[in-house]
């Protein structure tokens, strides 16, 4: 893509800043969870937390303040973005309300009380509180589809688990990102989803095998062909491993699914990372930033996470992105 934007650059450049570093990241492991919410209050997190302070509280507070967070971002971002830019960033934001949509699914599904499903949603995503408001009513996993336009894939809802309805609903998400990123030119952003297919293709792969089933779904539209990806399910899990190494998502040989998992997820956000590096006065800029901070929010998440189950400070450290 030819086109720069110099005046949305010179504004991420100085929202990239603000990003936390290794040494704040030290200073959270060592902090309980009160202290965290203190110093995020003390943040750019301030302004989500104070605007949900008077609906939540506690882990769940910080929780809905983190997602806020990012669509107040995004938001930002589209407002000093042109044209097809903003469009890119408007389907990209979708990837949350799908992730409501499948936490809708589940909770009606298993007849969770509404507001046990309203703790789980994200705000982050294009949806409004009325939007969320509304979705909340529908009391079936038909309706839910039916209101958010996934009519045609009530067909999945065939059994009380929703895990082929799940898979459709990815599958249609990444096929939109990526026939609008291709369309538009936004080239490295399109080569980056597909090393995110690749990651969640990988780890449903390795998730199977180490269960001793065979993965029968995968996500179109990654690097590894879904050919590949059925001869590599067939294999046994060293002959995986090894494979894996060849092409650069681990470095060495590793046995436990938690210690593959970490390194399949750092290995797709290295790439990733890398985007803040590269064409500054390019959307992959743009781009690169808003992978950083889904990076930050979900090392923020992981560490409260993990103080609120008591583990260990280093098991925290080592899994951070």
């Amino acid at each position: 893509m030819t086109q720069t934007y110099p005046y949305t650059y010179a504004r991420m450049s100085v929202m990239k800043s603000r990003l936390f570093t290794k040494e704040t990241y030290h200073k959270l492991l060592k902090m309980d969870v009160n202290s965290i919410a203190n110093f995020l209050g003390e943040t750019e997190y301030k302004p989500a937390i104070d605007a949900l302070g008077a609906q939540w509280s506690g882990i769940t507070l910080l929780e809905k303040a983190l997602g806020l967070h990012l669509a107040q971002i995004i938001e930002k971002i589209q407002k000093i973005s042109p044209g097809t830019l903003h469009a890119m960033l408007e389907v990209y934001s979708k990837r949350w309300d799908y992730e409501n949509i499948k936490t809708l699914l589940r909770g009606r599904t298993t007849q969770t009380p509404t507001e046990e499903i309203k703790h789980l949603l994200t705000l982050a995503g294009t949806w409004n509180t009325e939007k969320r408001t509304f979705l909340l009513k529908q009391e079936t996993p038909e309706a839910v589809l039916d209101a958010t336009g996934h009519g045609d894939l009530k067909k999945y809802l065939t059994t009380k688990d929703t895990p082929a309805c799940e898979n459709a609903l990815d599958e249609q998400y990444y096929e939109e990102v990526l026939s609008f990123a291709k369309k538009e030119g936004f080239l490295t952003f399109y080569s980056i989803m597909r090393h995110e297919i690749d990651m969640i293709n990988l780890l449903s792969l390795l998730h199977k095998k180490i269960q001793g089933t065979t993965s029968s779904f995968f996500i179109t539209g990654g690097h590894f062909s879904l050919r590949t990806l059925q001869q590599l399910s067939q294999d046994s899990l060293p002959s995986i491993l090894d494979a894996l190494q060849k092409k650069g998502w681990l470095d060495q040989h590793i046995n436990t699914l938690r210690d593959i998992e970490i390194a399949l997820i750092h290995a797709y956000l290295q790439k990733t990372k890398r985007l803040i590096h590269t064409k500054p006065l390019k959307a992959d800029i743009i781009f690169g930033y808003l992978f950083a901070k889904e990076i930050e929010i979900k090392n923020v998440q992981m560490i409260m996470k993990g103080k609120s189950l008591h583990i260990k400070e280093d098991i925290l450290e080592v899994a951070l992105a």
